[in-house]
């Protein structure tokens, strides 16, 4: 989709740059943070999501199918320096690997259902190879064995040693 580049000051009156180096949206937005912009130009309203009309008049259109994403995790920032396309498939990993996907899930001890630290993921994995069993470690930590089989066998806390 191309868009009339012209008269759009109204458009970059409602930025605010960032000393941390996002362009903030100051306008209204989504229940989620996103910008939007209602372009009247045309004599038609058009609603764009603010950092997807960033991109289209840094980089041209967007292709079929892709995402516009931030690598600064700040839904309001207009960076063209900060965004970069993706599909759906890259978003979601993105959102994955940064914790940031719903339920509030994040890695470790940042997930907001974990039940146990990293210390006791380690005390509970050295004790089990002392021959504990599963059973008495859940017990005596307070959670399902399942949590504990998990922590073990390395299926959850897989990046601790």
């Amino acid at each position: 989709m191309t868009v009339d580049t012209a008269g759009l000051e109204p458009f970059w009156a409602k930025v605010s740059r960032d000393p941390s180096g996002c362009w903030l949206w100051t306008g209204g937005k989504t229940r989620n943070g996103y910008g939007l912009w209602s372009d009247r130009r045309t004599g038609t309203r058009k609603t764009w999501i603010a950092h997807r009309l960033s991109w289209i008049l840094a980089n041209g259109p967007i292709p079929d199918g892709l995402h516009v994403c931030h690598t600064c995790d700040v839904p309001s920032c207009l960076n063209p320096a900060h965004l970069w396309l993706g599909t759906p498939l890259d978003n979601a990993r993105d959102k994955m690997t940064k914790g940031r996907h719903r339920g509030g899930i994040g890695h470790g001890e940042a997930n907001s259902q974990a039940r146990l630290t990293e210390a006791q993921v380690r005390e509970i994995r050295h004790r089990h190879a002392c021959g504990e069993r599963q059973v008495a470690l859940a017990h005596e930590f307070g959670v399902h064995i399942m949590t504990i089989s998990q922590a073990v066998r390395r299926v959850t806390w897989k990046y601790l040693d």
